[in-house]
């Protein structure tokens, strides 16, 4: 599961109410994704917002800062609109994507494993290994020698 983690980074986003929960940096609040991906470290100087910042406090310090580049002024309006329509009595909702790429309050996996993972054609004479009397050991062993998967300590 770890190897698709970079992938499942796109099925998470926040919508931000108060902005208390909601990593400034490291989480997915704005329409441009996740701000740290897009600057790195220098986004912490450009923007003096330091890296373990939550978005209520990048929200609440007044910034009429100009920056140079084009990307930074961006985020700042964005953080200004936050500021006007920010909600202090609730708090943000994470939402996962689902089928058809709506965001939804509830996580499923399946769903989400079935977007992320790449499907293959079903393998031929697959009854003949998994069928209801097989011994599971040697069924996945068998299993695992056809798909040549099999860890044997020498290269074929």
């Amino acid at each position: 599961m770890l190897k698709y983690r970079e992938q499942a980074k796109m099925f998470h986003k926040v919508e931000v109410k108060n902005g208390d929960t909601t990593s400034f940096w490291y989480d997915s609040w704005s329409s441009m994704g996740v701000i740290y991906e897009k600057l790195g470290d220098r986004g912490c100087i450009d923007m003096g917002i330091p890296k373990n910042s939550m978005l209520s406090e990048a929200i609440s310090k007044p910034r009429t800062r100009n920056h140079r580049q084009s990307f930074v002024n961006l985020i700042e309006v964005e953080l200004q609109n936050l500021r006007t329509n920010r909600r202090e009595t609730e708090h943000d909702i994470p939402l996962w994507r689902g089928k058809n790429d709506c965001y939804r309050k509830n996580f499923v996996s399946k769903e989400t494993w079935l977007q992320i993972r790449s499907t293959r054609p079903e393998m031929q004479d697959y009854k003949a290994i998994w069928f209801s009397d097989a011994t599971p050991t040697y069924a996945f062993v068998t299993w695992l020698v056809l798909k040549n998967r099999i860890a044997t300590g020498r290269e074929c």
